[in-house]
Order: structure tokens, then sequence, then C-alpha cells
């Protein structure tokens, strides 16, 4: 079973490290399996293709 506390903390997590840190390669490799699939149409699938685009998001849109 999963604990619901857990889960909301380790999604806070990715996102902190994410888009408030801007290091989506240490999240990805952080908090990814082994498999990532991207539902956003704009952004490639797997991890080097999130990487990419928010990397590049960060560079773009700064702060």
């Amino acid at each position: 079973m999963t604990d619901p506390r857990q889960n909301k903390a380790t999604a806070i997590a990715f996102y902190e490290l994410m888009f408030n840190a801007c290091e989506p390669r240490e999240a990805i490799a952080r908090f990814s399996g082994a498999e990532y699939i991207q539902h956003n149409p704009h952004v490639t699938t797997g991890k080097q293709g999130f990487i990419d685009y928010f990397e590049r998001m960060a560079h773009e849109w700064p702060g």
C-alpha cells in the first residue's frame, strides 16, 4: 500500500528540484523510473526529451 503523504512529499520534492531549482536533469535522475513517458505533445517522450525541453525552458524564461 502506498502512503499518500509520502507520495505528496515526493511530488513536491520533484517539482522543487525541477522548477524552483531549475535542475530537470537531477530531478529525472533522482525521481523517475527506468522509462519516462511524456504526455505533453510538445515534449519528446523519454528522459532526455524531458531534460532538453525543461533546460531550454529555464534558459528562455529564467526565474
